[in-house]
């Protein structure tokens, strides 16, 4: 028992300390990139200017002539502008998804640890992060590149950046809805929900190849949630409200207890209100 004593008290001591590291690093990138999406760096108007209520007294109201001028303008990309697109997506990504991934992240910084197989464990859990995150930026190339489409067939606002065709709300609506009753999307928020289970399957691999496993569970969480971030495409991609929202649904479907009932009774919500969409067309 006294050789166990101290080995046991040391353990545990590591297990706070990189627990401690760990959150201190997922917290500053949440940090950073909620700043990046916020001020909307790069971009014409930021996220705070583009969310109805929060920057009307913050910035002058063209007249309706101007008005009429910039929503009727077509939209112009280049790489440099979708380079912005694509980063501002990502990097919005990154401080809506995290917070949620947190308790899976620490989980495997724990197991590296009492696995006691490797000694740089920030190295080990910075690719199993990177990893997570390259899959959200594969979401969000797709889903810069989808703007661009939307903006230039003239069904999204390029100043508001969101949808102005009632039949793409409707249908983003109700696509989204339905996606949250199907079987995928069960399997893919177990797979969220049960980090413990997860890593279980990977107990032969996932010391050795952490990128790999941390992009792995990464594309499990976009397949989990990439219909639920379409609605920013309805709601506006940098409108606060949505921003928020959609992080508090998410963490609920992933964390809480009932989260799965919760997730497919506001599918099937979202379901009646595209309809309603059309419906009043």
């Amino acid at each position: 028992m006294s050789d166990n004593g101290p080995a046991s008290t040391s353990l545990e001591g590591l297990l706070r300390r990189d627990k401690l590291v760990t959150c201190a690093a997922i917290l500053l990138l949440i940090i950073l990139a909620s700043s990046y999406t916020i001020f909307g760096v790069g971009m014409s108007m930021s996220a705070i200017e583009m969310t109805p209520g929060l920057g009307q007294s913050t910035i002058a109201m063209p007249t309706m002539e101007n008005m009429k001028k910039m929503m009727m303008a077509p939209a112009s990309w280049s790489i440099s502008y979708g380079l912005l697109v694509f980063l501002m997506w990502w990097l919005m990504m990154v401080a809506m998804m995290l917070p949620s991934a947190a308790p899976m992240i620490l989980l495997y910084t724990a197991l590296i640890r009492r696995a006691q197989k490797t000694k740089n464990i920030i190295t080990e859990v910075t690719l199993f992060i990177s990893g997570y995150l390259l899959a959200w930026a594969a979401f969000s190339l797709f889903a810069a590149a989808l703007q661009s489409q939307l903006e230039v067939r003239g069904w999204m606002s390029p100043m508001m950046m969101e949808t102005t065709n009632i039949y793409l709300a409707a249908g983003i609506l109700i696509a989204a809805g339905i996606y949250q009753l199907t079987p995928l999307k069960t399997v893919c928020l177990e797979k969220c929900r049960q980090p413990a289970s997860f890593l279980a399957g990977y107990k032969n691999t996932w010391v050795n190849s952490p990128l790999r496993i941390g992009l792995v569970h990464g594309f499990y969480c976009v397949g989990c949630c990439w219909f639920l971030m379409g609605l920013l495409f309805f709601g506006g991609i940098m409108n606060l409200y949505w921003i928020v929202g959609l992080i508090i649904f998410v963490a609920i479907e992933k964390l809480h207890e009932k989260g799965v009932i919760f997730g497919k009774v506001l599918g099937g919500g979202a379901v009646f209100l595209g309809i309603a969409f059309l419906a009043n067309s």
